[in-house]
C-alpha cells in the first residue's frame, strides 16, 4: 500500500473509483490538481499521510460477505435491493454527476464530447431514480402485501393485478429498448473508447465510476438479465406465481 504514496491522486482515483469519496472528505482535488502524488497533497494540506493510507486500504478491503438468496422470502431480497443496490446507486448518483458537471464546464470547451457524457448521465440519473421510486414505493409493498397474504392464506380474494401490473411495467423497463439508463451505460462506453481522456485521467475516472454504478444497477439482485428460477422457492410457489418479476432482480 505504501506505493500509493508515490501515486498521482488522478491515478489512484483511476485504479478505484471508491478512492474519491476518501479524497473528497479532506478536500483534496483529483481533477484540476490530480497530477500531484498522494504524498504532496498531504503535505500540501498538512494531513497524516498514514491515515489517508489506512482509510484506501479500508476502501480497497471492503469485500463482501456471500448471501444465500434462495433461503430469502421475497420480502427480504426486495428489502436487501433497497438497502444493498438502491442505496449503493443513490449515493453514488449525485457525486458522479457532480464530477461530470465541474469537468463538463472545465474542460468543455477543448473537449465537447465531455459535455455528451454529462448530457446522457443526466438522462441516466433521472431514468434511474424514477425507477427506483416505482420499485420502492409500488411494486415492492405490494408484493409485501402478497406473500403475507399467501402465508395466510388469505390470497384468494386478491386481485392478480394488483401485483402483476407493476411487475409488467418494471419488467418493460428493464428490458435494453425503452429504458434509456442501459442505452446511456452503452453509449458511455462507446463514448470512452473513443474520448482523448488519456491526458484527462479526472474525466476518465469519472466516466469509468459512471460505468462501475452500473454494477450496482444492474447486476445482482436488480438485474433483470439473470433468470426467473425464484418461481418455486423451498418447494412452495411464490405469491400468484409472478414473483419472476421482482425475482430478474436476484444475483
Amino acid at each position: 500500500m505504501n506505493n500509493q504514496i508515490t501515486k498521482s491522486l488522478a491515478q489512484i482515483v483511476n485504479d478505484n473509483h471508491k478512492a474519491a469519496s476518501v479524497f473528497e472528505k479532506y478536500d483534496l482535488d483529483f481533477c484540476c490538481k490530480g497530477k500531484r502524488s498522494l504524498q504532496d497533497a498531504c503535505i500540501e494540506k498538512s494531513l497524516p499521510v498514514e491515515k489517508l493510507l489506512s482509510e484506501l486500504q479500508a476502501v480497497n478491503d471492503n469485500c463482501e460477505v456471500p448471501v444465500d438468496f434462495q433461503k430469502m422470502t421475497l420480502t427480504q431480497l426486495a428489502d436487501y435491493i433497497v438497502t444493498k443496490h438502491h442505496a449503493y446507486v443513490k449515493a453514488e448518483m449525485p457525486q458522479i454527476f457532480s464530477y461530470l458537471q465541474k469537468v463538463a464546464t472545465k474542460h468543455g470547451d477543448r473537449h465537447p464530447e465531455m459535455r455528451k457524457v454529462f448530457e446522457l448521465f443526466s438522462v441516466i440519473k433521472s431514468e434511474m431514480e424514477e425507477h427506483m421510486d416505482k420499485e420502492e414505493l409500488i411494486l415492492f409493498p405490494r408484493i409485501e402485501v402478497a406473500e403475507e397474504g399467501a402465508l395466510a392464506e388469505k390470497t384468494a380474494n386478491m386481485n392478480v393485478f394488483y401485483i402483476q401490473h407493476p411487475i409488467q411495467m418494471m419488467e418493460l423497463e428493464h428490458k435494453p429498448d425503452p429504458f434509456v439508463a442501459k442505452l446511456g451505460l452503452s453509449r458511455l462506453r462507446e463514448l470512452e473508447e473513443i474520448l482523448p481522456l488519456k491526458r484527462h485521467s479526472a474525466a476518465r475516472g469519472t466516466v469509468e465510476q459512471a460505468q462501475n454504478m452500473k454494477q450496482g444497477a444492474f447486476s445482482g439482485p436488480g438485474c433483470a438479465n439473470d433468470g426467473d428460477q425464484f418461481a418455486v422457492r423451498n418447494g412452495q410457489v411464490d405469491p400468484f406465481q409472478h414473483g419472476q418479476g421482482l425475482l430478474a432482480h436476484r444475483k
